[in-house]
Order: C-alpha cells, then sequence, then structure tokens
C-alpha cells in the first residue's frame, strides 16, 4: 500500500529531529521500514550507519523481515535491535576497544541465578527485617526497575534516609495543626486552623532540586497533593471540607500517645531495606564480573559517560537513529539514546502512541514525549490515517480519548482525532449486568454462537484488565461443549 501523505512527509524528513504520534493501525511499521529504505536510495548512507531500536526480538524481526522485502540483502546490515540487545552490543564491542575497564563483565545471568543471589542476600538478613519474607520475585522487578529509572542503592538510601529524617521533623509540626481537627468543621475553619498551616509547613521542607534522578522530596508530593485539592474546592459554589479530610485519614494516623504522625514509616523502612539488598546485589555482580538483565544498558551509559573517545566512535556510525514504540522507552533507554545524539541536529525519529502512555503500559510515560520535545525540539508530525478499524470504532475511541487529561497531543494542542480508511468493520455494543455470573454466562453464549456460525476461535478474544476476570469462565454451569470451546478461545487468545 502506498504512503499517504503524512507518512510520506515523514520518510522523507531528514533534516533533523522528528517525533512521529501514530496510533494503533496507522502504519508505523511501514513508515520505519520505508524510512530506512528512503535514507538508502536517496542518500549515500551505508546501511550499518543506520540503528532501529524497538522492544521486543518479534518486533525486531518483523521489521527486519518488511525491509529485506523492501531493499534486499542490504536489509541484513542495518542494525535492527532491542534496547537491551543494542546494549549487549555496545558491551561486547567495547572489549575489544578498551585497553582497560573498570569491571569486568563476563556473564550475563539468569533468572535462576539471579533469584540465588537475591535469596541468599535476603536469607542474610536480620530476622526482624521488614524485607526478610518479601517475594524474591519482587524484590527482584524492584531492582530492574530501579536501574531501569537510572536509580542506584546509594540514590535509594538518600531517598529512604531523608523521608525518615524529615518526617521525624514533621510529626511534631503537623500535629500541632491536626489536633485541631473536630468533627462537622466548617470548610473555613477547616482550611484556616488546619490545612492552610499544614501547606505552609509542608512549603519550608519541600525543594526544587530532585533528592536522585527525577525523585522528588516527599514534602513535595503531600503539598502538590493538598493544594490541589484546595484549589478544586475554592472553585466550587459550595466548597467542602471533606475531600481534605480525606487526604488526611489517607496519610496520617494517631500513634500509641493520640498523635497524628504520617503513614509513611512503614513504607521507608522498605526503602532503606531494599537499597541495603540492592546494594549487596550490586557489590555480588562486580565482585563477580557478573552482569544482568538491566545493566545491558546501565553499564553501556557507563562506558558512554567515561570513555568520549569510544562515544565519538559509535555517534560517527549511527547516523540515523529510529526510535519504535517511543512511549515505552524508559529512563535508562532515553539516556541511552541522548549519549548518541547529543551534538547538533541529530537525524533521529521517535515513533510512538501518546495515548498509550497516559495508562503507563509497560512503563509508558507521557514525559518520554514532553522530554524528546525539550531535548531535541524535533518536528512533530501526527498520522491520522487508520488502516485497521472502521469509523465506529475510532469516533468511539475518540470520545473516551477525549475525558483523559495529559496527553502529550493534549498538553501541545495537537488535534488527532483518526479516520477509517476502511468504511466497514466491526461494530460496538455495550451491555451491562447486575452481577458478574450473568455477564459471564452471555460472554459464554456469545462465543458459543458465533463457533457454531462458523467463525474460528482463533478469531475471537477476551481482553480483560486481570487474569482473575477470565478464570471465572471456565466454571460456568454451562454444557461440556461450550466450556471446551472457551477452553480454546482462552489458551488461543489469551493465556
Amino acid at each position: 500500500m502506498p504512503l499517504n501523505n503524512l507518512q510520506k512527509e515523514a520518510v522523507e524528513y531528514l533534516e533533523g529531529p522528528l517525533l512521529v504520534l501514530a496510533g494503533p493501525g496507522t502504519g508505523k511499521t511501514q513508515l520505519l521500514s520505508s524510512k530506512v529504505e528512503y535514507i538508502l536510495k536517496n542518500t549515500d548512507t551505508n546501511p550499518e550507519n543506520i540503528l532501529c531500536l524497538t522492544f521486543t526480538e518479534n518486533g525486531a524481526s518483523n521489521m527486519r523481515d518488511r525491509l529485506h522485502q523492501m531493499v534486499g540483502a542490504a536489509a541484513g546490515k542495518v542494525n535492527i535491535h532491542t534496547y537491551h540487545a543494542f546494549g549487549s552490543d555496545i558491551l561486547a564491542e567495547y572489549k575489544n576497544y578498551a585497553v582497560k575497564f573498570d569491571r569486568s563483565l563476563e556473564t550475563p545471568i539468569d533468572s535462576v541465578a539471579q533469584y540465588k543471589i537475591i535469596k541468599n542476600i535476603q536469607d542474610s538478613l536480620p530476622a526482624f527485617d521488614i524485607l526478610k519474607k518479601a517475594k524474591i520475585r519482587d524484590i527482584i522487578d524492584t531492582i530492574s526497575a530501579a536501574k531501569s529509572a537510572r536509580l542506584s542503592s546509594k540514590d535509594l538510601a538518600k531517598i529512604a534516609d531523608d523521608n525518615i529524617k524529615t518526617t521525624k521533623e514533621l510529626n511534631p509540626l503537623l500535629n500541632t495543626y491536626l489536633k485541631n481537627y473536630q468533627k462537622g468543621m466548617k470548610f473555613d475553619a477547616g482550611v484556616n486552623e488546619i490545612y492552610l498551616p499544614i501547606m505552609e509547613t509542608f512549603g519550608k521542607f519541600a525543594s526544587k532540586k530532585p533528592l536522585a534522578g527525577n525523585i522528588e522530596k516527599e514534602a513535595n508530593t503531600y503539598l502538590k497533593e493538598l493544594n490541589n485539592i484546595y484549589e478544586t474546592e475554592l472553585k466550587k459554589e459550595k466548597p467542602s471540607i471533606s475531600p481534605l479530610t480525606t487526604w488526611k485519614n489517607r496519610h496520617f494516623e494517631l500513634d500509641e500517645e493520640g498523635n497524628y504522625r504520617l503513614k509513611n514509616r512503614a513504607s521507608n523502612l522498605r526503602l532503606k531495606s531494599f537499597a541495603n539488598i540492592m546494594k549487596s546485589y550490586e557489590e555480588y555482580l562486580e565482585a563477580s564480573g557478573e552482569f544482568d538483565f538491566a545493566d545491558m544498558i546501565e553499564q553501556a551509559i557507563h562506558i558512554l559517560k567515561t570513555d568520549p573517545g569510544f562515544k565519538a566512535t559509535l555517534e560517527e556510525r549511527y547516523q540515523y537513529i529510529l526510535l519504535d514504540e517511543f512511549q515505552d522507552t524508559n529512563t535508562a533507554q532515553a539516556e541511552l539514546i541522548h549519549l548518541l545524539t547529543d551534538y547538533e541536529n541529530p537525524i533521529i525519529m521517535a515513533v510512538g502512541d501518546d495515548d498509550q502512555a497516559i495508562f503507563a503500559f509497560q512503563g509508558a510515560d507521557v514525559s518520554n514525549f514532553l522530554d524528546f520535545q525539550d531535548y531535541y525540539h524535533a518536528k512533530v508530525i501526527t498520522l491520522l490515517e487508520n488502516y485497521r478499524s472502521n469509523s465506529e470504532i475510532l469516533d468511539f475511541s475518540y470520545k473516551v480519548r477525549e475525558q483523559i487529561q495529559g496527553s502529550f497531543a493534549g498538553k501541545n494542542n495537537i488535534k488527532k482525532k483518526l479516520f477509517a480508511f476502511h468504511k466497514s468493520g466491526a461494530s460496538i455494543s455495550r451491555h451491562e449486568f447486575l452481577e458478574a455470573s450473568a455477564e459471564y454466562n452471555w460472554i459464554a453464549g456469545e462465543i458459543n454462537n458465533l463457533i457454531q456460525s462458523g467463525v474460528k476461535q482463533s478469531d475471537i478474544a477476551i481482553i480483560t484488565p486481570k487474569h482473575k476476570y477470565v478464570l471465572p469462565l471456565l466454571f460456568l454451569k454451562i454444557n461440556e461443549f461450550t466450556r471446551l470451546l472457551l477452553l480454546q478461545v482462552l489458551f488461543t487468545n489469551f493465556l
């Protein structure tokens, strides 16, 4: 299918940074492959000077297959990687480049080895440590999340220590005002006697300077929450103290002496303990010369920051950089790209859906788009033609999307109403049920009817926010044939 006008504009733009807002069905994969094809056919660039980064091996494979159909053997020389595979390549190449590297990264560890390391560290914790019985998988996931956010164990310990110290100083001051709380207080009295003084107190402990990375002081968070509630109520004809009271109840508790204190004690102890676990884990990996999945990017960043010559070599090599599913980029991945493009007017294109970023899907964050624009001052192109859905579905999704605040398009007054290339297709129907069992029985019946009418099981999907909402379908009082059909659908499309 030929490129539409907006796709063509994005493909042919080679004058500097470019941010492409591309919703579902707008041809992202075709766009990226066509961009590589255009670069190879219209510039003297070698295939190995192009870098394409995506998030899954499957995505990288699909891009390479499509590109092979377009440019032939040259596709095999284009650098198409996941972020972690690219980081691993940097580590491997650096071993041959550097005369001496301050950390020997010889052995990648798998999930089983990682589990054993963390288990041994946890077993050595004091008997009453708050994370002594925490799930190993949760600790491992949190370590990965911390590294992705470029937070070290030292950073986390600093945050925990500051939270604990600040809370110790804040509690007696805040208790003075919260003691004035009375049931049934009017808005004006509550605000003047309690909440405005509390906001002023938090303001004295707040700071514009982050504690580490992008992590603000706890006082900043409390102050923003309280101020937002206060400002919202002031706009109402009859402001209520109830939202302020709800905020108080969420964040405060009474101690054994009947004084108010913040409820953050346990969370800060967990953070402090986690920082110690992560420190032991970091020390183990460094001593053994091993590295984990997250280190593939973290150590690549370290290399680029500490060796200007090697960094310049990679900058010269990767003349064109294309980023897929940009909304899923985390802090570490974004910094890796920044280090390869921190020169004037790099030719870099990021493609993503800011609507997905609203929901923080798999780490997605709308700030990715804002940060990209702040850093690169990129040209923005919004793809509007949808090749997957009909107008009914697109109109419905647009109405839902318009109710959500905070998208990149919304913040920049960009109209992002998609229109359908195909005029026919599936329709939307809405059903309400008095209880869950009625809903499940209706779903089972609909699936049965579809299959009986000749629809393939593989063409039917059940989509839910969590697995727990699907499992009850397997225990309905339905005939055995329908149950078997349900099992086929679930195992084909969900599990």
